[in-house]
């Protein structure tokens, strides 16, 4: 290992100098500039996942109940797939503040993306010092994969997020030998269950993993590790109660999961593996990406391609390290392993476009920007190559990152909203708009079922009243997506048929529908394409 890695570690408890400050303050600027700026233009329309957890945010705001009227539920009813809690629940204050709006939502993943990007830089310069620390909170900044899920309100920056405390908490335990941060790892890798459905197979893993890790040193204070074991177990049993008690908590589980009772697993096991491996492809990572639009924009892969430098440059680095500074290895453990295993949920899940998924497989990515930062420094540290070569060499690695950088913005921020406008079904809001504005003169009005969810869109808007909504009597069918047909004056069906069926109302269609029927207004694409018709009779 260079003289200079060695600075680093120490450079590790040092308090930050005016520079660092100055640095993590504009990445941090950077950070918030990328995550909030045009954040209902871009991406450039409301997902129904996201339209969903505004509105149960906004309901419980309301009334403490959810949409269907359970109180403070452990598990999000929603469309039958009854999701983890911890982005509605940490909406609430931004809808109290925004309303039940697109930024409302989002900004509660930009914050926690935010967030994200700074406890990177501190998990990466506790490991490896000031220079890795501002790297990792760069790379993480600029990332394709965190950036754009941190503004769209799913629940992947508050899962990054916890995971990443998680191990914060073991890193600094490790460090320090206190036993409040054994605690602090029972503690936010028991609530990381709640942020996102694939924690239940990542963080058991994780944890399993880190005890074997680190398995003489937690010996050394077993009784505080069984005491975040402890803690970890409680934390957990509301959640396992929710499951074993409401068989229902399973319904989206049950339909991606590869593995069935009963079933043979040599065909199950065989895609796992294939798709774990196609996680780590250079044509996920590096060139093309996930293949749904809503969950990656194209032209790009998940990381960028200088990543495919940096990567094996810091892995090779920190498993290089000389005996005095075996915590460099015990450091790359930790992340190779949460590289790793943060691709397992997305392996036992049915891959619906044929890539690897990025959302069920993002548990990872901060791991991704620390290793890359690393990557980075080893360059910096080459003792066989010249300072002229070692400068030349940073000098383009930085070069291509910058390019790397602004040409994903640029399609991001220019082209994205335009191509991938279909793929969030765009025109929705802008319909419910009109048609709010009018229902007052239709008894029926009637959305297309073309619609993912339309009442979710409609009621979100719309900024229903959750009181209202949680007394009509509406009859919501038990199966996974099920699709609320009737509520106060609305129905959704099929737009040709009722149009024929109904005397009066007003019709929101596909514009292939009702052929030859003038529409009172047409709403378009950013293309230019129609998205919908506006019809009335």
């Amino acid at each position: 290992m260079s003289a200079h890695t060695v600075h680093s570690d120490s450079q590790a408890h040092s308090a930050p100098s005016a520079i660092e400050w100055l640095c993590i303050i504009l990445t941090l600027l950077l950070a918030a500039a990328l995550r909030f700026v045009d954040l209902e233009q871009v991406p450039p329309a409301l997902s129904v996942d996201e339209a969903l957890n505004g509105y149960e945010a906004y309901s419980l705001l309301e009334t403490g109940r959810d949409e269907w009227g359970t109180p403070w539920p452990v598990t999000i009813r929603g469309f039958n797939d009854y999701r983890r809690p911890a982005i509605i629940y940490t909406a609430i204050p931004f809808i109290a503040v925004f309303g039940p709006t697109v930024f409302g939502i989002r900004a509660t993943a930009a914050t926690w993306g935010l967030m994200g990007v700074l406890l990177t830089y501190r998990l990466a310069r506790d490991m490896f010092g000031q220079r890795a620390g501002i790297l990792a909170g760069l790379m993480l900044t600029i990332s394709p994969w965190h950036l754009h899920f941190s503004r769209i309100g799913l629940e992947a920056t508050v899962a990054m997020f916890s995971v990443t405390l998680g191990v914060w908490c073991i890193w600094r335990w490790f460090r320090s030998k206190r036993r409040a941060w054994l605690a602090g790892v029972g503690l936010t890798f028991g609530l990381s269950l709640y942020t996102y459905t694939p924690a239940q197979a990542f963080t058991p893993l994780m944890l399993m993993t880190c005890g074997l890790i680190l398995a003489r040193r937690l010996w050394q204070q077993k009784q505080t590790a069984a005491l975040a074991v402890l803690l970890f177990v409680l934390i957990a049993v509301p959640l396992a109660h929710a499951l074993v008690t409401n068989p229902q908590n399973q319904n989206r589980l049950d339909n991606v999961f590869l593995f069935h009772p009963g079933e043979p697993l040599a065909q199950p096991l065989n895609t796992a593996v294939r798709q774990w491996l196609g996680h780590f492809s250079p044509d996920y990572l590096f060139i093309h990406g996930d293949a749904h639009k809503v969950l990656h924009p194209p032209g790009s892969g998940q990381l960028h391609t200088v990543d495919a430098l940096l990567l094996p440059l810091g892995v090779l680095g920190l498993f290089q390290a000389k005996d005095k500074n075996r915590e460099n290895r015990y450091a790359g453990a930790l992340l190779v392993a949460w590289i790793a295993l943060g691709a397992v949920p997305a392996a036992l899940t049915i891959q619906e476009v044929g890539t690897a998924h990025s959302l069920r497989g993002m548990l990872g990515v901060p791991a991704f920007a620390i290793i890359s930062a690393r990557g980075m420094i080893e360059v910096s540290a080459m003792r066989r190559v010249g300072p002229r070569l070692r400068a030349a060499l940073l000098g383009i690695l930085a070069g291509i990152l910058v390019w790397n950088a602004a040409t994903f913005l640029q399609r991001y921020f220019v082209v994205y909203p335009v191509r991938a406008a279909r793929a969030y079904e765009y025109g929705v809001r802008e319909a419910i708009e009109y048609v709010s504005a009018h229902e007052a003169e239709y008894d029926t009005i009637v959305l297309t079922n073309w619609i993912s969810q339309p009442h979710i869109f409609a009621l979100f808007f719309q900024r229903y009243d959750p009181r209202r909504f949680q007394a009509l009597p509406v009859e919501y069918d038990q199966t996974l997506s099920a699709k609320l047909t009737r509520w106060d004056k609305y129905q959704v069906g099929d737009v040709d048929k009722l149009y024929t069926l109904l005397d009066h109302g007003l019709f929101v269609a596909r514009p292939h529908m009702l052929p030859g029927v003038e529409p009172l207004l047409t709403i378009y694409h950013p293309d230019g394409s129609p998205a919908f018709n506006i019809i009335s009779k």
